[in-house]
């Protein structure tokens, strides 16, 4: 398992995660704290603090670099 993390802090920024996250293949968590979260749950997101950066557990090692194209803009 690996992480990135990533700033989620405006509408615009969700929106974009949510969109590419759900069209991704493999199981992803977020996690902030305490809280773990299955990362397609977007009532999920919501519950956390977006004025904080999250950490996004990618469960697929071969599944990262790819995930790290495709959500480079929103690392934080």
């Amino acid at each position: 398992m690996r992480a990135v993390e990533l700033n989620l802090n405006s509408m615009e920024k969700v929106r974009t995660f949510f969109n590419r996250i759900t069209n991704m293949k493999g199981d992803y968590d977020i996690e902030q704290g305490r809280k773990y979260i299955d990362a397609r749950s977007l009532l999920g997101i919501f519950t956390l603090d977006l004025k904080k950066p999250i950490i996004l557990q990618v469960h697929d090692d071969e599944q990262y670099l790819s995930v790290l194209n495709k959500l480079k803009d929103l690392a934080a």
